[in-house]
């Protein structure tokens, strides 16, 4: 299988990531990568992607 990095640019949004998160948790990252960049200036987000 061939491999397929998954990236999520963050911007605030907070329910919205915790669902998108949430949906690829549900998948097979074997192969994959999952990249998150993160710009929010939303403490919340930072905590939550700390967890």
């Amino acid at each position: 299988m061939k491999r397929c990095d998954i990236i999520i640019p963050i911007y605030n949004a907070l329910d919205c990531l915790k669902e998108c998160i949430d949906s690829i948790r549900n998948t097979d990252l074997n192969n994959n990568g999952l990249i998150l960049i993160d710009k929010s200036p939303d403490e919340r987000v930072r905590e939550y992607l700390r967890e």
